[in-house]
């Protein structure tokens, strides 16, 4: 009798033990759920952000291609190239605007344009 009392104490000490961790597991994993929906959710709002910013890159581009497309109609050929308006604006690529190291721009020289420096020209 004493060895079954024995015997049931651990088999209920052991389910206690299995119920114990039943409910550990299951709080990590609402926890999980929980973080696993916020991920989610930042990046929803990450890839809508991406996808706005991609727009103003888009918009931007046609925007420059617009504003370049007219000023390389309007101006006269250059010079130290020999690339003429007319031939800049039947696809040759526009001249590209790189941020220098003090903060000025300087413009790419491939139609002979100027560069812009801190002070040098």
């Amino acid at each position: 009798m004493k060895k079954l009392e024995s015997t049931n104490r651990e088999l209920s000490s052991t389910l206690k033990d299995r119920d114990d961790t039943f409910e550990a597991l299951s709080k990590v994993r609402e926890e999980q759920n929980h973080q696993a929906a916020e991920k989610a959710e930042r990046i929803r709002l990450l890839e809508m952000q991406l996808s706005a910013m991609e727009s103003l890159v888009q918009a931007t581009e046609e925007s420059k291609a617009e504003v370049y497309g007219r000023r390389y109609q309007r101006q006269p050929a250059w010079s130290s190239s020999g690339v003429t308006t007319a031939e800049a604006s039947e696809g040759a690529s526009m001249p590209e605007v790189q941020c220098g190291h003090d903060g000025y721009f300087q413009t790419d020289l491939q139609y002979g344009t100027q560069m812009e420096t801190s002070g040098e020209q």
